[in-house]
């Protein structure tokens, strides 16, 4: 040992100081993980480790001043002593006390012409030639989940485009475009500014729980046939890790339909003849969070009646030449749902023949769609439909304190499955149709109607997708209710109706 360093205590009494450390040795488990990094200049070298010599100081030299033990033993625990020995040496006849050769090690220091020759040799280049296909862009952002892989435009932008964007508005995104299953570790990176509980409370209305892992609900990312059709492939999920092919085929569904859905869910297996979801079970999250799991799994046994409900009706509904149609994509692009004319007939007056809405549904209907109006101003058919199925699943999963609340939840899961004509019917009597978009007769503030109308109006007298400047709106405003207005009345008018787009204000889409 370096006695004269300052690291040595030299205040240690004589027989205590040590002249000479002996290092015991094991092989760490694993090193394939670990690679050993070179900084040189812009460059970045990495060299992999194979294995590692863990070192460690032994402790057998203070063994050297154990007392001597006593061998004045008696005759008879000799014998014994004896015996015992010629038992062991029998047991192990090929064992023999030869040491290991010793490793001697060498240290040298960073300084020195070894270290340096080494240093050279992890940085020097090998002259040959790898096969390497991707572009070094697309190669690194391929190593991050964090990346968003646009391929149209073939845009890559970063995790830190998503951090600027509210909570919420956050993981829908991730959800619909990234990865419709994740688990909890995965979303924490999200959370940037957050906690767990606000991330808990945040994941509620966007995903369900699936064997511990998060999955994007069905009501973000499609609706009305498809969303049935989801629901139930994940109520299946809850049960098991896999759904065989032949369960799907007892469906008796769309077969290119099942698949396009299932294949954000689960990973097709030809071979065992099944799709297996994507994820394995957290077990992690399970534990962390039993109020969570517990809350989640009676919400799936509230909506199970209804989804087998709901997927019973849809393969009655649907005739054998529609199964065969084309898949849907489940990131819907067009605003305006197209119903299907082969499931009913129209009478002369326009009238549905068949599915005619019940007088109780006709009833509670219109409540069911100032509820969900009020979470979102405009909305398409195609929205309509979904936030009441969304509704129902919500409602039918808390506890129903309110026997009123069951009449509610029946007409907002039966009028998210009527026929257009019946629907539409229905959204009249509450809502005001501007070219497809829909949005509440009254905002149910007396002094804001009057603006509204007007702002209504201008909509619907113009084109479809025309848009307006906010000068010519505050103009109308004044024209027709003949006082001045102010910018604060305008805002509040114009923000629930419009979005801005290039200095001008168009009607929000509804989806």
């Amino acid at each position: 040992m370096v006695m004269d360093s300052e690291n040595y205590d030299q205040d240690v009494r004589e027989p205590l100081k040590l002249r000479k450390q002996t290092l015991s040795s094991s092989e760490v488990a694993s090193g394939f993980q670990y690679a050993i990094g070179v900084l040189l200049r812009n460059q970045l070298h990495l060299i992999p480790v194979h294995t590692v010599l863990q070192l460690r100081p032994s402790l057998a030299h203070l063994n050297d001043d154990a007392c001597l033990l006593d061998m004045k033993l008696d005759s008879e625990s000799t014998q014994v002593g004896k015996h015992m020995e010629d038992r062991l040496a029998s047991r192990h006849p090929n064992e023999n006390s030869v040491d290991e050769p010793w490793v001697l090690m060498q240290f040298y220091s960073k300084d020195s012409c070894t270290s340096s020759e080494y240093m050279k040799n992890m940085v020097k280049e090998m002259h040959r030639d790898v096969q390497f296909t991707m572009k070094p862009f697309a190669y690194l952002h391929s190593l991050s989940s964090g990346y968003l892989d646009y391929k149209k435009g073939g845009r890559v932008p970063l995790i830190r485009s998503l951090l600027g964007m509210p909570l919420e508005a956050r993981l829908k995104k991730w959800f619909s475009e990234v990865s419709q299953v994740n688990r909890f570790d995965t979303l924490i990176h999200l959370i940037h500014g957050h906690s767990e509980d606000d991330l808990l409370k945040v994941l509620h209305p966007l995903a369900y729980l699936v064997q511990g892992v998060w999955v994007c609900k069905s009501s973000v990312l499609c609706s009305g046939d498809e969303a049935i059709q989801r629901d139930f492939i994940l109520l299946l999920f809850t049960k098991a890790n896999t759904i065989s092919h032949r369960k799907l085929k007892e469906l008796k569904l769309n077969p290119v339909a099942l698949n396009s859905l299932l294949s954000g869910l689960a990973y097709n297996r030809e071979i065992l003849g099944d799709w297996k979801f994507k994820e394995p079970a957290d077990l992690s999250f399970i534990k962390r969070y039993p109020r969570v799991v517990q809350e989640q799994r009676d919400a799936w046994s509230s909506l199970e009646k209804l989804t087998l409900e709901s997927i019973h009706k849809l393969v009655k509904k649907i005739p054998q030449t529609a199964r065969a149609s084309p898949a849907l994509n489940v990131k819907r692009t067009s605003t305006r749902k197209v119903e299907p004319v082969t499931n009913k007939s129209r009478d002369v007056k326009g009238s549905s023949a068949v599915q005619t809405m019940s007088s109780e549904t006709r009833e509670h209907l219109p409540k069911a769609l100032l509820e969900i109006f009020n979470a979102q101003k405009v909305r398409s058919v195609a929205s309509i439909r979904r936030g009441l199925r969304e509704m129902a699943l919500y409602r039918s999963s808390r506890p129903k304190e309110d026997p009123r609340s069951e009449l509610l939840i029946k007409a907002a899961s039966n009028g998210a499955s009527a026929s257009e004509h019946d629907l539409l019917s229905v959204i009249g009597q509450v809502t005001v149709d501007i070219h497809g978009a829909y949005v509440l007769k009254s905002s149910g503030n007396p002094v804001l109607d009057p603006l509204r109308d007007v702002v209504i109006n201008l909509f619907r007298g113009k084109q479809p997708n025309s848009k307006l400047r906010k000068q010519e709106i505050k103009t109308a405003l004044q024209s027709s209710l003949k006082r001045e207005i102010t910018d604060s009345e305008c805002n509040q008018v114009v923000n629930e109706l419009c979005i801005s787009s290039k200095g001008e204000l168009e009607l929000k889409s509804g989806e």
